[in-house]
C-alpha cells in the first residue's frame, strides 16, 4: 500500500519518496490558513463591515489587496514552520536526517499551487462572492487527488486538475521551471481579472 502510494524508485531511499509526499500534504495544509484569512472578507461583507472602511477613503483594490496579500504572507509562513518543524523532529530522530535546505526546496515548491488555491478564492469573490466557499471544495478535491491518486490509480487528467499535482516532485523528480512559470503566470492575469471583479460588482455581493 504504502508503496503505491509513494511509488517506486529504486534510485532514492524510501525516506526521500516519503518527503516528497509529505511536502505536498504540509503545502496543502498550509493553505488552509491561507484561506481562513482571505475569506474573512467575505465574512465583513455580509455583515456590511467593509462599507464602512470603503466610504472613509479605502477603495476596493486596497481593501481586497490587504487580505489577499495577508493571505500569502500567512500561507508562507505556515509552510515554512511546518517544513522547519519537520525538519527539527528528524535531526532527533535520524542518523542522517535530510538537510533543512532540501526540504526547503521541496516544501518552498509548492508556494505557486497555494497561490492558485488562493487565486481561485480570489476569482470567486470577484465575480461569484456567494460561491466563494467552494474553493474549500477544490482544496480537497487536491488532497485526495495528490495523496489517494496513485493508490487508487487514478487518471492522470484527473489528478493534473490540481495545481499541487503539476509541482516537481524533489527530490526523486528533476527541478523545472516551466509548470511553475505557467501557474505564475495564470495567478498574475486571474489576480488582475479578480480585483477588476471587485472592483465593479455589487459592493454586497
Amino acid at each position: 500500500m504504502v508503496k503505491q502510494m509513494l511509488g517506486s524508485d529504486p534510485e532514492y531511499t524510501l525516506t526521500e519518496q516519503f518527503i516528497t509526499m509529505l511536502m505536498v500534504v504540509l503545502a496543502i495544509l498550509a493553505t488552509v490558513p491561507a484561506i481562513l484569512i482571505f475569506l474573512k472578507i467575505r465574512g465583513e461583507e455580509k455583515k456590511e463591515r467593509n462599507e464602512h472602511l470603503l466610504t472613509r477613503g479605502v477603495s476596493r483594490y486596497q481593501l481586497l489587496a490587504h487580505y489577499f496579500i495577508l493571505a500569502i504572507v500567512i500561507g508562507v509562513l505556515s509552510l515554512f514552520l511546518a517544513i522547519f518543524g519537520l525538519w527539527m523532529t528528524a535531526t532527533n530522530v535520524m542518523v542522517d536526517p535530510i538537510p533543512l535546505t532540501n526540504l526547503l526546496k521541496a516544501g518552498m515548491a509548492y508556494i505557486p499551487a497555494m497561490l492558485i488555491i488562493l487565486i481561485l478564492a480570489t476569482f470567486l469573490f470577484g465575480f461569484l462572492p456567494r460561491w466563494t466557499p467552494l474553493v474549500w471544495m477544490y482544496l480537497v478535491y487536491s488532497f485526495f487527488t495528490v495523496y489517494l491518486g496513485g493508490l487508487l490509480d487514478m487518471p492522470a487528467w484527473v489528478a493534473n486538475i490540481s495545481s499541487f499535482s503539476h509541482i516537481p516532485q524533489l527530490p526523486v523528480e528533476e527541478f523545472s521551471w516551466k509548470p511553475i512559470e505557467v501557474l505564475l503566470v495564470i495567478c498574475i492575469i486571474s489576480a488582475i481579472l479578480s480585483f477588476i471583479g471587485y472592483r465593479k460588482r455589487d459592493a454586497l455581493g
